[in-house]
């Protein structure tokens, strides 16, 4: 898969999964594309809006960086770091307001009771989405190392 989509989003949270989404989004760009990276926090307890800057702020940073080891100055792509409580709808949202031709996703493909209890992100951004869901699915044998 090489270069067939113009604009994408790629949502990412930090995990073994986020890395492969990073690698498929990139190999999935078309030359003169651009990538939106974008990492939702979820804060369970209350917060004032100067309380979540912190976390937020290092989040980014941390993006960044994996970001910059991942894809070199060659990719074009920004990032954005946020609080959601509802991913789903902010994802969609996301993918609406750069007018995206592509979601990569990666899911952490929970089962069972797991799955029923906390439901599917990625099946609610499939059913909302305005553009194709490409979803990433872990390996079951190993994680990548993104060259």
């Amino acid at each position: 898969m090489s270069g067939m989509f113009t604009k994408i989003l790629c949502p990412l949270d930090f995990d073994s999964q986020s890395l492969w989404a990073i690698k498929i989004g990139r190999e999935a760009l078309q030359p003169g594309g651009h990538i939106r990276f974008l990492h939702l926090r979820c804060f369970p307890f209350a917060l004032t809006p100067n309380e979540a800057e912190v976390p937020l702020a290092q989040s980014k940073e941390s993006l960044e960086a994996i970001l910059r080891e991942a894809l070199g100055p060659e990719t074009p792509y920004d990032t954005v770091v946020e609080s959601s409580d509802d991913f789903a709808k902010s994802i969609v949202h996301h993918a609406r307001d750069i007018h995206a031709d592509c979601i990569v996703l990666a899911t952490h493909a929970r089962r069972g009771v797991e799955k029923v209890l906390l439901g599917s992100i990625a099946e609610q951004v499939i059913r909302d989405a305005p553009c194709p869901v490409l979803i990433i699915t872990p390996p079951s044998v190993s994680t990548p190392q993104i060259p």
